[in-house]
């Protein structure tokens, strides 16, 4: 009897060991479940942060900087802006008495807003005469209508010394800043954007949002950067661009509703006028920034 006891209670002790493990094996594989569901909803969180963080973070940029870039606005296929050295060596090809520029800023990180930078002359330093610099800028840019060298849309037998450029105060001022500030140089260096920045915004809308350090695109800007990127305009459907920075009209007319603007139709490169009031998705208004 004492052998069969002793059987019963190792016995007992055995499937009680079996039922121990049995549950610590169920408890483990519980535990591990449990890790696996944590960790997965620990990623989702993350995730889910990560997300929230860049919608706020876009929100503020958008309130900082006053705008939300339109995504419906797109430059033509294969279009990539040049580096600043290839810049000054299409500009040069036209003006060879050009001087230097400051190489250190052609390298330069862009500030937020801006897509890269672009080199530009000095105005003056192409003709003493602000329109005449402009005009000479659009003959090197190989601008064609019909034979001409100048095309004004529907205004063709206006020549552009009878248009009246009139910088607005803002992008006189800070270009002059700009100038003055790379007064070595013959071509300065500065971050822009060149159009999606303002897309669909008229120049009157454009003006309102420009940031602190920022100008709009006079004729001149969009002159030059036609000239070093030809290819930005290459079809009717390519988005077009307005120089916000500057109104424009005709001599004998009173009053500065228009602004100057460039698009292509057909086989030509359009220099002409642009209601400053109106507003189109297939438009964008070039800045640049000058360093805080």
């Amino acid at each position: 009897e004492t052998v069969s006891a002793a059987l019963k209670k190792a016995r007992f002790w055995t499937l009680g060991m079996y039922i121990s493990l049995a549950l610590l094996g169920l408890a483990f594989v519980f535990w591990i479940v449990v890790m696996i569901f944590l960790r997965q909803e620990l990623s989702h969180i993350k995730e889910s942060l990560a997300s929230l963080k860049t919608k706020e973070s876009t929100a503020v940029a958008s309130r900082d900087d006053g705008f939300v870039p339109n995504p419906d606005y797109a430059y033509p296929d294969g279009y990539q802006t040049r580096s600043v050295v290839a810049q000054v060596a299409i500009i040069r090809e036209s003006f060879p008495e050009l001087g230097s520029f400051d190489e250190n800023l052609a390298t330069k990180q862009v500030p937020t807003g801006a897509e890269a930078n672009f080199a530009m002359p000095k105005w003056y330093k192409i003709h003493e005469n602000y329109g005449k610099a402009v005009e000479m800028v659009l003959e090197a840019a190989h601008l064609t209508h019909r034979g001409k060298n100048l095309a004004h849309g529907g205004f063709s037998d206006f020549e552009l010394g009878e248009w009246i450029l009139l910088p607005n105060v803002r992008t006189e001022k800070l270009r002059m800043k700009l100038c003055t500030e790379q007064w070595r140089y013959d071509i300065v260096v500065v971050p822009a954007q060149f159009g999606a920045r303002y897309a669909g915004k008229s120049a009157v809308e454009v003006r309102e949002k420009l940031a602190e350090n920022e100008f709009a695109f006079g004729a001149f800007e969009l002159a030059v950067y036609l000239l070093t990127h030809p290819e930005r305009l290459r079809s009717r459907r390519d988005a077009g661009l307005i120089a916000a920075g500057e109104d424009c009209g005709f001599a004998g007319e009173s009053g500065f509703s228009l602004v100057p603007s460039l698009c292509q139709k057909g086989t030509m490169k359009l220099f002409l006028p642009h209601l400053k009031h109106n507003s189109f998705a297939a438009f964008g208004s070039p800045s640049c920034f000058l360093s805080e």
